[in-house]
């Protein structure tokens, strides 16, 4: 069977906001997709089933039943079809931090899925206009104490939740560099900055005096630590995006 011209757009799309994902949501607001049902329909009320992936809540949609089955999706499932903007509405109301389309080929973030469900393409433009200056991750401009790297990595290595760790020269918008201890947290993310604050084993770090600070890393930040940034502690396990 030959692709639909939504498979042949997603199979164009990058990652990003660039033409090909716009031509995706546009296809989107006229296009119907298969999602699994949460058990039974009642009263002929179709139930959505999500899942939890990296601490948040998820939705997962296909084009069709032969991108469930190239997939190795459970045989068992009865599919159900409905109007993508349905399937974005109830994306909403069930709190859906994303919906993967033919995973792991594509993913429409929350901030996307009110314009979708109202039959509308997100506006990038403003989107992009309205975004604050990302913060910089550099490499640490001076040398790391041994006994701050041999400490952090023996206190932070009993904190279950810290899965990795890296610091680095952080610059924010119109601010001076200054190091930096970031985080990756296996946490959902609005508990992030909560939980830094309460590391005690970041209270007195031998080699540095005056502190250091210490902030949660995100997908972008992480990937940017690991480049610039001096390893801490090494990854391990899941981690929350």
């Amino acid at each position: 069977m030959a692709p639909s011209e939504l498979e042949q757009a997603l199979d164009e799309a990058a990652e990003g906001s660039g033409r090909t994902r716009r031509r995706v949501y546009e296809l989107l607001t006229q296009a119907s997709l298969y999602v699994e049902p949460a058990g039974r329909p009642e009263q002929g009320l179709l139930t959505l089933s999500t899942a939890a992936r990296a601490g948040a809540v998820e939705m997962t949609a296909f084009t069709s039943l032969a991108q469930t089955l190239a997939r190795d999706m459970d045989i068992d499932i009865r599919w159900a079809r409905a109007p993508a903007t349905w399937i974005f509405s109830e994306a909403i109301r069930l709190g859906c931090a994303a919906v993967r389309l033919n995973p792991p080929q594509f993913e429409i973030p929350s901030a996307d899925l009110p314009a979708l469900a109202a039959g509308r393409v997100p506006d990038f433009d403003s989107r992009k206009a309205n975004q604050p200056a990302a913060p910089k991750v550099l490499e640490p401009r001076g040398p790391i104490p041994v006994e701050a790297g041999t400490y952090l990595e023996v206190a932070l290595g009993g904190v279950n939740e810290v899965t990795a760790a890296y610091l680095f020269d952080l610059v924010l918008p119109g601010e001076q560099p200054m190091l930096c201890l970031g985080l990756r947290l296996d946490l959902p993310p609005e508990r992030w900055d909560d939980f830094v604050a309460s590391i005690e084993q970041l209270a007195e770090i031998p080699g540095f005096p005056d502190g250091v600070a210490a902030c949660p890393l995100n997908d972008e930040m992480l990937a940017a630590a690991e480049k610039a940034g001096v390893k801490i502690l090494q990854p391990r396990g899941p981690a929350r995006a």
